[in-house]
């Protein structure tokens, strides 16, 4: 089916991705399309009728700045994108060919397989209704077991729980946390609270390419994080007043760790 899927790109014009990068395109019933182009978000329109496939040109595009090869590889998809007339499914396959039948685009279905991933988190609800990335010098983790267990680093301490999956829903916590203290950088222990609050409001999931989101019963983002594996291409300037994505930046941990005892980290507040 083509709607309602998450296709990740394997061949663009019969060539490769730029090892460690993703492109996304997913279609929605009333007739939207867009995803990631590896650097920028891409939005556009589109019509469906038997094999054949128009999408809308000029395409909506973030306008942000990565590495050379990576903008070369995202104008060549966006380019590709606009000489598409007609669309095959095979499996787990979509195809999508110009007006001579040539292929152009070759996705596969993502994956919304949890079970044995294992992710850095991005950013956060903070419970005051904001998202914040996280603080330089930190890094939150989140891991999946095969067995039901989710576990990770908060930052300053380590967590684990259980969690449950039922189609694109999700059931997290509860949770318990070692109490060690780090006192740098500053709000770090804010931080941790907040992130594993906000874990656990989480309700629902979705995978995109490298990226996992988890958001809550009315929708708003909880926890965005990479795949651990993945590569971040990193962005080298943005326009002003014209992007609408935030440059996020990954670190590493730097913690003072000083208490190794357990805790039960209590569920967020209804």
């Amino acid at each position: 089916m083509l709607v309602d899927q998450v296709w990740v790109l394997t061949e663009l014009m019969n060539q490769v991705l730029v090892p460690g990068s993703s492109i996304t395109i997913q279609f929605t019933p009333d007739g939207k399309t867009g995803g990631s182009a590896g650097c920028n978000r891409y939005t556009a329109t589109y019509t469906a009728s038997g094999s054949t496939l128009m999408i809308s040109s000029p395409l909506a595009v973030t306008r942000m700045a990565c590495a050379d090869d990576v903008m070369n590889q995202e104008a060549a998809y966006l380019e590709a994108l606009s000489q598409v007339q007609m669309y095959n499914i095979t499996g787990d396959r979509l195809t999508l060919s110009d007006a001579g039948s040539t292929s152009v685009l070759v996705f596969t279905a993502q994956s919304q397989e949890l079970a044995g991933t294992t992710w850095d988190v991005l950013s956060y609800n903070n419970g005051k209704q904001a998202v914040t990335s996280v603080l330089a010098d930190t890094t939150i983790t989140i891991e999946f077991g095969e067995d039901g267990t989710i576990s990770g680093n908060s930052s300053c301490n380590s967590y684990s729980g259980s969690y449950k999956v039922t189609g694109k829903q999700i059931e997290i916590g509860p949770l318990a946390s070692t109490m060690m203290y780090c006192a740098e950088p500053t709000g770090l222990m804010d931080q941790e609270t907040q992130y594993l609050a906000a874990l656990q409001t989480a309700t629902a999931y979705g995978v995109e390419g490298t990226t996992l989101e988890l958001r809550t019963s009315d929708e708003a983002l909880a926890v965005q994080a990479l795949a651990s594996s993945a590569f971040t291409p990193t962005p080298e300037a943005a326009v002003p007043g014209d992007s609408i994505e935030e440059i996020i930046w990954q670190w590493t941990t730097l913690t003072n760790q000083t208490s190794s005892e357990t805790t039960t980290v209590p569920e967020p507040e209804n």
